[in-house]
């Protein structure tokens, strides 16, 4: 088996076969998942990409239709709310409501008559013009807010219903907007879900007294599968897992499912709520991608939106589809390519073993042969079986071991000539070594210079040993023949001859000298010089041994040193004896520091010296030392006053050349002040930390080398170490910044941090990256600054941030704004054409052609586009239009029905996009502007319609109107003529009974004066009723001088004159300040002096009378006026007769007057454009509310 695995085919087949399943994993994993630090991120990333861009078009666009389709639903019920003759025949049928209930009409009488009206038919045809010109409208209702029931419905039979409102519908209504529910067919009296939208009519029947509050509702309910149902069916390019859901705010889907739930049931509209998380972000306002489960809990990609309605409700979309299906594609792509890769694979290795078969063969006899040789037989040689490059081998190969034979004789015979030569030398070599072993003894080994000179003083060196010539700094070779005087200093060469003399006599001469160097440097010696003598007593040679005493020369220099020291030093120091622990020797500075003299310490016990709570490490410090040989350590010393401070001791244990104990050392130094220094400095430290890992930034300290000194928690964090030891001391471009952000190498001498340390300037960077403890790079914003001591530039300090998420933010930013920008294109197109028919006076052929013309400029390439409409074989084209082959065209209807088409073109050939060489967006677009255009065919038409029967109801409410006026100005000429004519026979009856009384009354009895009495009452009460009439018509046909009208002022003129009139009364009058309206100023001081002469009339029986005068803010945001007092009040049943003329709640004798002064004050308000009415409670006062056009 292992020879199986060492055979040249088993290896190739093992070689190319792992090869080519790498190769084929890693082009399976490229293509999955990309190249790491390239632009390319593989098939799953670009998928998943494509997929979500997808699923977020498909949101948005849904999103807007649904939107759009709701804001069109909203504009049709304004139209129809606002609408004049539903303001007129609204007006006209409620009156005649009230009437019929006045007449004691009730139940299916009521509805009967009701029905039969005209102002009923009118409503009625409206509103069933409407639902019949959408097609959309399931029905229509207007409802009483009194009452709750539908008084006008497109459904007769819903007439007299009550409305299915609950609390919250009535509390949402109340707010004055649009309201917009969606209602289960369980809960409303239809077979369908239904869509409600309510909006409140704010008038009662009258669009020139808007503001009095909500008193109908219109209801436009429509069928959810309409619309609705269909828009979210259209799952087109969604695969068949593809969904799109819509929910309510909670959470409960509007139409069905597409899938079963996970355990098998269909959920029920409007009543399954869903728990994944797409709906339930999507619902309560938010929007964007998310991978999750969906209801069934199966993965899936969705997107979701939030589609706001009202001010209070909104909608959630949710565009989805199965995570399965997604990358079913690539799945298949990997086992196609895997199986492909495989087989060529296998086939591979077939070849390749037939090719390794026929190379190993012709190599056996190759190996065979070399097997020979190596065994010794240099003969063998190798079959040469063919030509190719493997009988080239073969050949080559015989030549070698030809030559290999031939080298081996050459190589024995020159072996034995040299074994010959050798022999010779090393005889020769054994003589020489001899000789140099007999000075090796006596001057190699020698610590002292020896050196021979010559005699007669010729002061020549001979011979030296190496330690001689080394001390000098010479070469033994360099000083033989040298005069031995060269080797002195200068000035001590004088003495050569009187040292030379003193040898001769004596036989030898020990003395100290300087001597000289080669480099010129000096040094002390010990010289001894032995004068050699003959046996005649001759000097023959000098014997100089030289020692050089430096060191020792030192010693003594250093042992003056330190006594100095000793005594000047700052330390204390102190010689404690061996045996016991007396003081045997101390410093001036260690009496000092303790208070005492020197003399006061010496023979001292030096455990005295230290505090009580300290004493007990004295033997324990000087075991260690003795141990260790020193020992330092900080403990608290006592002084002589009994104070203490700390101090940092050194023990020394101080030995002989025995190693015995001789005494201790002790260097003791008072850190005082290096104690509180220490604190203030860790205590900064400690701030300066706290700051530094307090902050988001990385920040690190580098020296001039680049090493890192110092570093912060986020530096540590953002990097992925655990501490700082994984970084000090460490070359941080080498460790974090090696690497360009495009995968090149960033050498050293190109760093910009580098820079700040060479320059020391200080520079900024955002596009580089820094690398991980893990690795990977991100990318970095950082600023390098230098850190200068005297000027100098000794390191940098660096502060980076981690801007990989911004980074990606951006270009996420980039690419939105780009698809923003062709949305807010689209947009703009579709916001212009919807414009065009709100200009006043526009026709519909107008409206088309301005459809065309607005086309192009929403297109990709708007400078190529062109677009035609065609409209019952009418043509409107923009001014470039050519038909070509790159179209899209749509077709319009209206009410059903095809009128027309829709076709834009491209002028040239662009690049196919989608399907086609038009954006998927476009071809939508294309769409929604032809059916919009068809809708909005269809509204310009019923416009005109409704238009036309507007015209035909103004004419008839003009004529109305004249007819009228005319009868209102005959019955006022005729009342102030009737009122006129009577004033003279009243004043003759009233004057013609006053003469009878007075010339007749001694004959007449009481009875009859009486009666003359009465009737002289009756006939004034007549004339003051006369003049109330006359009054009432001069309010009605007095000109009308329009200015700014200060209330305040006229209230409390008014108040002054009733005070006048009856000065006794205790009335209390509250009137605000600074209120004003634009009025006719005499009309408005009839009005307060009516209201207020009332309120004081009315307050007649109250002790503690109190009138207010003041305003509030309406429901339209308009002032209301109010009069209020506290007096005899009314019973609300009898309000609607209060400003009736001649109308009384009170009977004269209670509280005298005509009834006319309500009566007025109603048409004077009414002359202003405004509405007058009134609260009140039997007793307790009334209120009498009124407002100004």
């Amino acid at each position: 088996m292992a020879g199986l695995l060492y055979k040249l085919s088993t290896r190739m087949l093992v070689s190319f076969g792992l090869l080519f399943v790498l190769m084929l994993a890693a082009v399976e994993l490229v293509y999955l998942y990309g190249i790491p630090f390239s632009d390319y991120v593989g098939q799953y990333a670009e998928h998943r990409s494509t997929v979500f861009n997808q699923l977020n078009l498909v949101a948005d666009l849904k999103a807007k239709r649904i939107k759009q389709w709701f804001e069109e639903r909203k504009s049709d019920t304004k139209v129809i709310a606002e609408s004049r003759m539903m303001h007129f025949d609204l007006k006209e049928f409620t009156a005649l409501l009230r009437e019929y209930e006045d007449r004691g009409l009730e139940g299916e009488a009521l509805l009967d008559e009701a029905i039969r009206s005209e102002s009923y038919k009118r409503l009625f045809l409206h509103m069933v013009l409407v639902k019949n010109t959408y097609a959309i409208y399931h029905s229509i209702h207007i409802v009483d807010v009194a009452s709750k029931a539908v008084i006008v419905s497109t459904n007769a039979r819903e007439y007299g219903v009550a409305a299915l409102w609950d609390e919250k519908v009535l509390s949402d209504i109340a707010t004055g907007d649009f309201v917009i529910y969606f209602q289960s067919a369980k809960d409303i009296r239809h077979d369908e879900n239904i869509i409600s939208i309510y909006y409140p009519l704010s008038y009662d029947g009258d669009p020139e007294q808007e503001g009095s509050g909500i008193d109908y509702v219109l209801e436009m309910h429509i069928d959810v599968d309409n619309f609705i149902r269909p828009v979210l069916q259209d799952v087109k390019g969604l695969g068949k897992t593809g969904e799109v859901l819509l929910v309510n705010q909670e959470v409960k889907i509007i139409t069905p499912l597409k899938h079963p739930l996970a355990d098998g049931s269909i959920a029920e509209p409007l009543e399954y709520r869903i728990d994944a998380k797409p709906a339930i972000f999507a619902a309560r306002g938010e929007g964007g991608l998310i991978k999750e489960v969906d209801y069934r809990g199966v993965p899936v990609l969705a997107a979701y939106r939030h589609i706001r309605l009202t001010s209070e409700m909104g909608l959630g979309l949710v565009v989805k589809r199965d995570i399965s299906e997604v990358f079913a594609p690539l799945r298949r792509n990997i086992v196609y390519t895997t199986s492909a890769g495989l087989t060529v694979m296998f086939l591979s290795l077939f070849a390749t073993y037939f090719i390794a078969r026929n190379i190993a063969h012709p190599l056996k006899n190759v190996d065979r042969a070399a097997r020979d040789i190596r065994s010794g037989r240099l003969e063998a040689r190798a079959d040469v079986v063919s030509d190719d490059e493997v009988g080239s081998v073969a050949t080559t190969f015989n030549a070698m071991a030809e030559q290999v034979e031939q080298w081996k004789d050459e190589l024995e015979q020159q072996v034995a000539a040299r074994t010959i030569e050798l022999t010779e030398e090393i005889r020769e070599r054994a003589r020489a070594e001899s000789d140099i072993r007999k000075w090796a003894k006596a001057f190699e080994l020698a610590e002292w210079g020896i050196v021979i000179g010559g005699s007669k003083d010729k002061q020549s060196i001979d011979q030296m040993n190496p330690a001689y010539a080394r001390m000098h700094g010479y070469t033994v070779d360099e000083l033989i023949g040298h005069k031995a005087s060269e080797l002195y200093s200068p000035e001590d060469r004088d003495k050569i001859s009187g040292n030379l003399l003193i040898a001769r006599e004596k036989g030898s001469h020990t003395f100290e000298i300087n001597r000289l160097r080669k480099d010129g440097s000096t040094f002390p010696s010990l010289t001894s010089i032995t004068a050699i003598k003959d046996s005649d007593g001759e000097t023959m040679y000098y014997a100089v041994n030289v020692l050089d005493i430096t060191e020792r020369k030192l010693a003594e220099a250093d042992i003056q040193r330190w006594t100095k020291v000793f005594e000047n030093a700052e330390w204390g120091v102190v010689v404690v004896g061996s045996k016991g622990p007396t003081l045997d020797l101390a410093n001036p500075a260690y009496a000092r520091m303790h208070g005492y003299t020197i003399d006061e310490l010496i023979g001292r016990n030096a455990a005295d010296l230290y505090s009580p709570e300290d004493r007990d490490k004295i033997s324990g410090n000087r075991l260690i030392a003795q141990e260790k040989g020193s020992h330092t350590f900080e403990v608290k010393r006592l002084r002589k006053d009994g104070s203490t401070f700390p101090s940092l001791n050194t023990i020394t244990a101080i030995r002989d050349a025995d190693g015995e104990m001789m005494y201790y050392a002790v260097n003791v130094l008072d850190i005082t002040e290096h104690k509180r220094a220490e604190e203030a400095i860790n205590d900064s430290q400690e701030q300066i930390n706290l700051l530094l890992d307090s902050t988001a930034e990385g920040i690190y300290g580098l020296d001039l080398e680049g090493n890192c000194t110092m570093c912060n928690a986020s530096c540590l964090s953002i990097l992925g170490y655990k501490s700082e030891k994984d970084l000090i001391g460490r070359n941080m471009h080498e460790l974090i910044h090696h690497t360009r952000p495009d995968g090149t190498e960033y050498p050293g001498v190109e760093c910009k941090i580098y820079k700040t340390l060479r320059d020391g300037t200080g520079m900024h960077c955002s596009d580089e990256v820094f690398w991980c403890a893990s690795g990977l790079s991100f990318d970095a914003e950082y600023w390098s600054y230098p850190i200068k001591k005297n000027g100098k530039v000794i390191g940098a300090v660096v502060t980076f941030l981690n801007i990989t998420e911004r980074k990606l933010a951006e270009e996420s930013l980039r690419k939105l704004t780009h698809a923003l920008g062709e949305r807010v294109k689209e947009l703009n197109c579709q916001y212009s054409i919807s414009k065009l028919d709100e200009r006043p006076g526009v026709s519909l052929d107008e409206i088309i052609q301005g459809v065309a013309d607005n086309i192009p400029p929403g297109w990709h390439y708007p400078d190529i586009t062109c677009a035609m409409i065609t409209i019952n074989e009418k043509e409107y084209k923009t001014a470039n239009f050519q038909e070509t082959d790159w179209k899209q065209s749509s077709e319009i209807y209206a009410q059903g029905v095809r009128i027309g088409s829709l076709t834009v073109c491209y002028l040239e050939q662009m690049p196919g996009l989608d399907e086609g060489p038009f954006l998927k967006e476009e071809r939508e677009l294309i769409d929604t502007i032809a059916k919009n255009l068809g809708r909005t065919i269809d509204r310009k038409r019923a416009e005109d319609e409704i238009l036309k029967l507007n015209k035909e109801l103004e004419h008839r409410v003009r004529e109305r109107t004249a007819q009228l006026e005319a009868a209102n100005q005959e019955l006022e000429s005729f009342a102030y003529s009737v009122s006129h004519d009577l004033r003279a026979p009243l004043r003759s009856i009233d004057g013609f009974s006053q003469a009878i009384v007075k010339k007749y009354s001694e004959s007449m009895d009481d009875e009859a004066i009486d009666l003359f009495m009465r009737v002289r009452a009756a006939t004034q009460r007549m004339a003051e009723l006369i003049e109330n009439m006359l009054e009432l018509s001069r309010l009605s046909r007095t000109e009308m001088s329009m200015a700014e009208v200060d209330l305040t002022g006229l209230v409390k003129k008014v108040v002054e004159d009733l005070r006048n009139t009856e000065p006794g009364r205790n009335v209390s009058f509250e009137i605000m300040d600074g209120l004003s309206a634009r009025g006719d100023r005499k009309l408005m001081q009839a009005v307060l002096e009516n209201l207020l002469g009332n309120a004081w009339k009315f307050t007649s029986g109250k002790d503690k009378a109190k009138v207010e005068f003041g305003t509030r803010k309406g429901i339209d945001g308009k002032p209301v006026f109010y009069v209020r007092d506290n007096g005899a009040g009314f019973d609300m049943t009898y309000s609607d007769k209060l400003f009736g003329p001649f109308q009384r709640l009170h009977s004269a004798e209670e509280f005298p007057g005509t009834g006319v002064g309500l009566a007025s004050v109603k048409r004077v308000i009414a002359r202003h454009g405004g509405k007058v009415w009134a609260e009140g409670q039997v007793g307790k006062g009334a209120t009498f509310y009124f407002t100004l056009g």
